[in-house]
C-alpha cells in the first residue's frame, strides 16, 4: 500500500505537469499526506519501508511496469489522463477493502477507513471531470454498484492522520514534553548569557536535542507543534509559562540558584517522564523517552557536580532520595549510542 500511494502521487505529479490542471494539484498533495501516514505506520509497527526517493521508481517490479503504463496513458490526452485518476483511485479501493476485510487490528482499520475515505473522494472528482466530458469511467477493479454508490456520494471529512495511532493520553503527554523541553533550553539560554557558564551552554545544546527528538514524534503523528514560530522565553502553555517566569527570578539572585534551578528542571523532567511511560506501550515513543531520562540523568549530575565545589547541596523536589541518589551517585551515561 506504501508503494501504491507512492504511485499515486508520482503519477499525479506527472499529469500536473503535463496538464496543469487544478485536479492533479489538490490530489497528489492529498496523495503526498496518505504517504506520510503510511510511513507512519511502518514505522509504528518497525517494518522496513520500501520507499525510493526518485519520482517513478518502485522496488516492486509490478508498480513499476504500472507507472509506466500509466504515464504513458495519461500522456495521450487529458481525457485520458482523467482515466488514469479515475483507475489509481479504483485500485485503491478494491485493496483497501481487501485489507479491512483482513486485519481486526483497530489502529490499521482506522488508517485502511481513511484512506479509503480520501480515494473515493479523489474517484468522485475524477469522474467528475470526466462525466463534463461525456465520459463514462467503467470500473475494472470494484463492482458497478459499489462505484456507483461511491459517485453519487457526498464529499466526506476523514481524520487522514496518524494521529488516530495515538491515545489522548499519548498525544497530551508528546505536547506536555515538548514544551516542557523548550523550557529547559530556554533557561539554560537565559542562564547562559547572564553568567556565561559552561555547563548552561552545553546542556542548552542537548536540550536542543531533546526538542529535536520531540518535534520528530509530532511529526511522525501529524500532531500540532504547540512551541512553533515561539521565541525563547514564550509559551503556549499558561502553567509552563508560569513555571519558566518563576525559574527566570531565581536565576536572575546568583549562580548558585542558576544551577540550583537546573538541577530543579532536570528533576522535574525525570519525575515527569517517568510518570508518562506507564502511558504508552509504543516501542518509539518509549525509545525517545529513554533518550531523554538518560539525557536528564546526565544534566542533573552535571548540575550538582556544579554546585558541589561550592558547598551546595541539592534537595530533590519531585524524585524520591532513593532515585536521587542512584542517579548523582552513577556515571556519566552514553545515551541513545
Amino acid at each position: 500500500m506504501r508503494e501504491e500511494e507512492k504511485l499515486a502521487f508520482e503519477v499525479y505529479t506527472f499529469l500536473d505537469e503535463k496538464w496543469d490542471h487544478q485536479v492533479f494539484k489538490n490530489i497528489k498533495q492529498s496523495e503526498a499526506r496518505h504517504g506520510d501516514l503510511l510511513k507512519g505506520v511502518l514505522d509504528h509497527f518497525g517494518i522496513k519501508d520500501p520507499y525510493i526517493a526518485t519520482n517513478g521508481q518502485y522496488a516492486n517490479a509490478d508498480m513499476q511496469k504500472l507507472y509506466q503504463e500509466l504515464t504513458t496513458k495519461g500522456s495521450l490526452s487529458l481525457k485520458d489522463a482523467f482515466t488514469v485518476g479515475a483507475i489509481i483511485e479504483d485500485m485503491d479501493i478494491a485493496d483497501l477493502d481487501m485489507l479491512m476485510a483482513a486485519t481486526t487490528n483497530k489502529d490499521l482499520l482506522g488508517v485502511y477507513d481513511n484512506l479509503n475515505c480520501g480515494s473515493r473522494n479523489h474517484m468522485r472528482a475524477f469522474s467528475r471531470q470526466l462525466g463534463n466530458m461525456d465520459v463514462v469511467y467503467t470500473p475494472t477493479y470494484i463492482n458497478k454498484d459499489r462505484y456507483m454508490a461511491i459517485i453519487n456520494g457526498d464529499h466526506e471529512e476523514g481524520n487522514n492522520s496518524i494521529e488516530s495511532l495515538l491515545t489522548e493520553q499519548e498525544k497530551s503527554d508528546l505536547i506536555f514534553l515538548r514544551q516542557e523541553e523548550k523550557l529547559a533550553h530556554d533557561v539554560y539560554v537565559y542562564a547562559y548569557q547572564k553568567y556565561g557558564h559552561f555547563v548552561f551552554n552545553n546542556i542548552s545544546n542537548s536540550e536542543q536535542t531533546h526538542i529535536d527528538n520531540m518535534t520528530g514524534l509530532l511529526i511522525k503523528y501529524n500532531v500540532v507543534d504547540p512551541a512553533a514560530g515561539l521565541a525563547n522565553g514564550v509559551f503556549a502553555d499558561n502553567d509552563l509559562q508560569a513555571l519558566y517566569n518563576q525559574l527566570i527570578t531565581k536565576v536572575d539572585i546568583s549562580l548558585i540558584d542558576a544551577l540550583e534551578v537546573g538541577a530543579t528542571i532536570e528533576d522535574l523532567d525525570i519525575s515527569d517522564i517517568q510518570r508518562f511511560y506507564a502511558n504508552t506501550t509504543k516501542s518509539d515513543i518509549l525509545r525517545v523517552y529513554d533518550v531523554l531520562t538518560c539525557g536528564s540523568r546526565n544534566h542533573l549530575r552535571g548540575f550538582t557536580g556544579q554546585l558541589k565545589p561550592l558547598d551546595v547541596t541539592y534537595s530533590p523536589q519531585f524524585l524520591s532520595a532513593s532515585d536521587y541518589q542512584n542517579i548523582i551517585n552513577g556515571s556519566h551515561e552514553n545515551c541513545g549510542k
